[in-house]
């Protein structure tokens, strides 16, 4: 039996957008192309990979088997295109990795230093953003990797693994003035990161939100608000006094999972590999 890469190209695209014409514009072809390609491997395994009674195709049984494997099967191949341009000097490769703000952990600094000597001919790009906007930019195929925390809602074609806990607390400047009634306490905020602070916080306390963790800590010292904050941010400045942990009920810290995110059809499978294997060694 042989089975042609582009059709099982085109069966995995039509069950990951749901459509043949999600497939098709994917894939940059005809819908007729698509539904070809589809029925050439259909008949090349001899049985049906989708059930096509309802308005959109879904996975048969064996269809489904068949696609668990294909995804395996592209993932191979996508290492072995990307393991030969590594050998190739004058292709240019390219890793853009996502970083969340609480996650300039040291460790993932760490990371980062040796990355340089175990992929000296990959070039890197890093971009900090919030969680949500680093799940979106992989979903889209923007970035390639990113550490951050997932929410509970798991996005489709995005794969993840737990690295380390990461603790965060609520902290103030000594002078912010927490007993003042005449003065709502005040929140400060990561922009778009809402699924890390507590339910309906925005609305109980006066918010400000604010684009990177540089501008967090500087207001949080001014003493504008308080701030979520991770321990290995924080901790300098409680230790020198500068900040405080808050004591307060209403607030409570949150012990965060850190995790490495990325989509299945990864370019450069074996940088997830490594990474994972660095952590792994680092327990």
């Amino acid at each position: 039996m042989k089975l042609q890469l582009e059709n099982i190209i085109a069966f995995v695209s039509v069950a990951e957008e749901g459509s043949f014409s999600g497939a098709a514009r994917r894939l940059n072809k005809s819908q007729s192309t698509i539904s070809t390609a589809v029925q050439n491997l259909e008949t090349d395994v001899g049985y049906s990979l989708f059930h096509r009674e309802k308005k959109r195709p879904y996975l048969s049984e064996k269809g489904q088997k068949l696609f668990d494997s294909s995804l395996v099967l592209l993932k191979q191949y996508k290492e072995v295109i990307a393991v030969a341009k590594k050998m190739n000097d004058s292709t240019p490769m390219t890793l853009t990795l996502g970083i969340d703000p609480f996650l300039y952990h040291p460790s993932v600094m760490q990371l980062l230093s040796e990355f340089a000597d175990a992929f000296p001919q990959l070039d890197l790009v890093v971009k900090q953003a919030p969680s949500n906007t680093l799940c979106d930019d992989i979903y889209k195929g923007n970035i390639d990797l990113a550490f951050g925390f997932l929410s509970n809602e798991r996005v489709y074609n995005i794969e993840y693994a737990d690295l380390f806990k990461l603790n965060c607390n609520w902290v103030h400047a000594p002078r912010y003035p927490l007993s003042n009634s005449e003065q709502p306490l005040r929140t400060l905020m990561l922009n778009n990161n809402s699924d890390m602070y507590l339910p309906n916080l925005e609305t109980a306390f006066s918010t400000w939100k604010v684009d990177d963790i540089t501008t967090l800590v500087t207001l949080c010292h001014q003493a504008k608000g308080l701030a979520l904050l991770p321990e290995h941010i924080y901790q300098p400045y409680t230790n020198n006094g500068t900040l405080m942990c808050l004591h307060d009920q209403r607030f409570f810290g949150r012990q965060l999972q850190a995790s490495l995110f990325w989509h299945q059809s990864l370019t450069y499978p074996m940088v997830a590999d490594w990474i994972l294997t660095y952590f792994a060694a680092q327990k």
